[in-house]
């Protein structure tokens, strides 16, 4: 059978976490976590992702600084980050380890872009 992969959905939020995980479903599995501590015990080296994305709103630990983490295991899993507001070194810092941004509210287009362009790399 195809396996299309796993999508790591990081959002504290029940309620936006039920919103993002509708559409991404549709495309493949998805995986939750609530916390960055639940993420980092999902994000070992050898498993298998094809996207992360990550609600930085209420994030617990500092999002540029995960990014670089994330990149250090998995250097080339595309990555979405989902804020309500960002500041210039949010936006170049996420610029510089590749990771995409999307303000809220977020549009079920820029989720289904964003799978289906992940799906493909």
């Amino acid at each position: 059978m195809f396996q299309r992969g796993f999508f790591l959905l990081i959002a504290r939020d029940d309620g936006l976490a039920l919103t993002l995980g509708e559409p991404l479903q549709r495309y493949s599995v998805v995986r939750r976590a609530k916390c960055y501590r639940e993420a980092a015990a999902m994000l070992l080296p050898n498993s298998r992702w094809s996207g992360v994305v990550v609600d930085l709103d209420g994030f617990d630990a500092d999002p540029l600084e995960t990014m670089k983490r994330l990149r250090e295991a998995h250097p080339l899993v595309p990555v979405l980050a989902l804020a309500s507001q960002a500041s210039a070194e949010l936006v170049h810092g996420l610029h510089a380890w590749r990771a995409a941004l999307v303000l809220k509210p977020v549009g079920e287009v820029n989720l289904v872009s964003f799978v289906q362009r992940s799906l493909v790399s």
